[in-house]
């Protein structure tokens, strides 16, 4: 406890009343200001960034002091914001509303698991088995809008549990009621609740749902905005797409078929970029120049390794039956890398497996670059995560192989 706190000072303020709505149900607390001595000046204000209620009627206000000096027993002139008060309340019924339509469109198993609601967003947990599909999500969002659009009077009552229970009054999930409580209700949505709404739904403005998602086995989570908040999003969407279609030199509605055509594109040069790699791999598997490809002849028998940038996977097997097909007699070792990743493979003429099993050489050479593999005696393959390892791995192929044909 302390006596005062002055400019530039952080405090917590009780009050022996307050307008002010402290923190509960999800819904974050009020902001606004304290006022004291001169009200027509800033000289003596504190701003109250958060509102709390740690006990039944006691409400602690959070506050910054911008001028003057607060004292204990001053008397203060609370001032709430309207600004945020009204976004909160906004984003408060909306989640009323999108707890009424998740019933109506996924069935009456929806049940709330949870909430938190700002000033410009809201987020809704809520029991459902699958993730809602587009169809669902346009269907509840043409219900919420409608009953805005409708700009129905909200209708707030304290009465009896068994009356609220005969009004059909959804109880919140982990809340604990007296004999008396709270009925929110808007439209048809009628549930048990402390918070503030608003006095009529058209106050709510446009409710857009930004995210659904899950958060654990049965429990789905949707976000949304409403308000200015959605309006500013809309905005801030709507000059995206404006960018895109002045860098695309298309009309609005022509950017899905635009991007179409693009991915289309980059997919086919996608597809010549890699033919073009596996014939520069396989010129060089097959003792073409540069560093990156090595041969030897250990008598009849031909052992080849390559080492490719930008290779890997089904790329990587096409490569090694090319390269062992160009042998005659022998084993071929094909290297990809893609920045750290590695892929390594190592392909040996059918009758030379009896001789150097591939399987058994790939289980050797993969630890090297930080990885693991193997596969038949013919054609084995593995990855890793440690291409500096690359140069020491080609080393031991050629190692293990040479003294495999040597014997015979």
């Amino acid at each position: 406890r302390v006596e005062r706190v002055t400019t530039g000072q952080q405090a917590q303020v009780l009050l022996d009343r307050t307008p002010f709505y402290g923190e509960g149900g999800g819904q974050v607390g009020d902001r606004g200001l304290l006022r004291w001595n001169d009200l027509s000046t800033d000289a003596d204000v504190a701003e109250v960034i958060d509102t709390t209620k740690p006990a039944p009627n006691v409400f602690l206000h959070q506050v910054e002091v911008r001028g003057g000096s607060l004292d204990v027993g001053d008397v203060v002139y609370a001032q709430v914001s309207t600004e945020h008060r009204a976004g909160v309340s906004a984003h408060h019924s909306a989640t009323h509303l999108l707890h009424k339509a998740l019933r109506d469109v996924l069935g009456g198993h929806v049940k709330q698991r949870g909430s938190l609601v700002e000033v410009d967003r809201l987020r809704f947990d809520f029991s459902h088995f699958e993730a809602l599909n587009s169809q669902d999500l346009s269907e509840i969002e043409k219900q919420v809008n409608e009953v805005v659009l409708a700009n129905v009077a909200t209708d707030i009552r304290v009465t009896s549990m068994d009356e609220a229970k005969e009004l059909g009054a959804l109880m919140f999930f982990g809340d604990k009621y007296g004999d008396e409580v709270r009925v929110v209700t808007l439209d048809d949505s009628i549930e048990l609740c402390g918070g503030i709404h608003v006095k009529r739904t058209g106050e709510i403005g446009l409710i857009k749902v930004v995210s659904e998602s899950g958060i654990s086995a049965g429990v789905r989570r949707v976000e949304a905005q409403c308000h200015l908040a959605a309006l500013d999003q809309v905005q801030q969407n709507w000059g995206q797409l404006e960018g895109v279609t002045r860098r695309l030199n298309v009309k609005m509605t022509g950017i899905d078929e635009r991007v179409a055509a693009m991915l289309d594109q980059i997919k086919k040069l996608e597809r010549e970029l890699t033919k073009t790699r596996q014939d520069l791999a396989l010129a060089q598997a097959g003792g073409g120049g540069g560093d990156s490809a090595r041969r030897e002849q250990i008598g009849d028998f031909a052992i080849s390794a390559t080492v490719v940038d930008g290779i890997g996977g089904k790329d990587l097997r096409v490569l090694g039956d090319q390269a062992r097909d160009k042998l005659g007699k022998g084993a071929a070792l094909v290297v990809g890398t893609q920045g750290d990743k590695v892929g390594v493979l190592v392909a040996v003429t059918k009758a030379e497996s009896a001789l150097l099993h591939a399987g058994k050489l790939v289980g050797q050479l993969a630890p090297l670059v930080g990885g693991r593999g193997g596969g038949r005696p013919d054609f084995a393959q593995a990855g890793g995560s440690d291409a500096a390892g690359v140069e020491a791995l080609v080393e031991r192929f050629f190692e293990v192989a040479q003294q495999a044909f040597e014997a015979q």
